[in-house]
């Protein structure tokens, strides 16, 4: 003790003393103060700040959520449209194709009618029925060839163009079933390859054959019956009795009596488009055997080389 009394120390004046009666705001100013100088207000300001941001980041974290769910369902409508057309495309792709194959075979159908027509009626080159039929056939290349525009569709009703599409597509098929059984023409009977021959020849006048390249086939069909020597007993053996064996020999193979030169009679008209094809047809036995065709052939080729030296004469010019 020291002979010395203590005293009781008065609080610092930045740590008051407490007492129950001190005033309310002055208590809790003092409550909260801390060391290093963090006063309440600054607390309360950062916890409101804290709050805020807080408040904030979860509005964002809404905002994105909603956003990324109007993303996902935005994507799942266009999925969903997508699979529609795609759908759609489809049942059309089914319809237009069911359509086609009915269309095809109904042209088939057709076109085997017209077939038993010429064959059943044993007609000949400018006859009732082969008239008949290039003539139905020549109208369908026309329908082809004025195919309706938008324009003008809409006075053309759908039977309209259902009946112009079957005759597109019997020409079709006409063409097919001549151009696929070429290779077996041989084996015809000589009547029946006689009017073939005669129909072929007849479609390439009437320009019913494409240019190209099915035009360049025909006239190769036709030049290489023109070529043909293969002898046929039963024809040989007819003429044999009538000529010799001499007369027989002319005559030629069956192709050449009975496709080629048939066929040949009927576009001789147009000979004086291709001058080259011309030339040709001179190298074969036709010049030989029928004189009046060959004649013929020649005034063609001099038609074309007149029209030729004219036109290069146009352009000297």
């Amino acid at each position: 003790m020291c002979g010395t009394s203590l005293k009781r120390q008065q609080p610092a004046e930045d740590f008051p003393a407490l007492s129950p009666t001190s005033p309310t705001p002055d208590r809790y100013r003092v409550i909260a103060t801390l060391p290093g100088g963090w006063s309440a207000e600054a607390e309360q300001q950062h916890h409101h700040h804290h709050q805020q941001r807080a408040s904030h980041q979860a509005q964002m974290t809404r905002q994105q959520q909603e956003q990324q769910r109007r993303q996902r369902q935005q994507e799942f409508l266009e999925q969903h449209r997508r699979q529609q057309r795609e759908e759609e495309q489809q049942r059309q792709l089914e319809e237009q194709k069911s359509a086609e194959e009915a269309l095809a075979a109904e042209a088939e159908k057709s076109a085997n009618a017209l077939f038993r027509r010429i064959y059943a009626s044993r007609d000949t080159a400018g006859g009732e029925v082969f008239e008949g039929v290039i003539a139905e056939l020549c109208y369908a290349a026309d329908a082809a060839r004025h195919a309706p525009t938008p324009e003008g569709s809409r006075d053309y009703s759908a039977e309209e163009e259902r009946r112009r599409l079957l005759g597109v597509e019997t020409l079709r098929s006409v063409l097919h079933n001549l151009f696929d059984e070429y290779p077996f023409f041989h084996e015809y009977p000589p009547r029946e390859l006689e009017i073939t021959g005669t129909l072929f020849g007849m479609l390439v006048q009437q320009k019913l054959v494409p240019d190209s390249p099915a035009l360049g086939v025909a006239l190769r069909y036709v030049l290489d019956a023109l070529h043909d020597r293969t002898s046929d007993p039963a024809v040989d053996a007819a003429a044999a009795e009538v000529g010799g064996a001499a007369a027989a020999k002319a005559l030629g193979g069956r192709m050449y009596r009975c496709f080629g030169v048939f066929a040949l009679r009927q576009f001789v008209p147009r000979l004086m488009e291709w001058p080259h094809f011309c030339g040709h047809l001179l190298r074969t036995p036709v010049v030989e055997r029928h004189p009046e065709l060959a004649r013929q052939v020649r005034f063609q080729l001099s038609r074309a080389m007149m029209q030729q030296d004219g036109e290069e004469e146009e352009e000297r010019e």
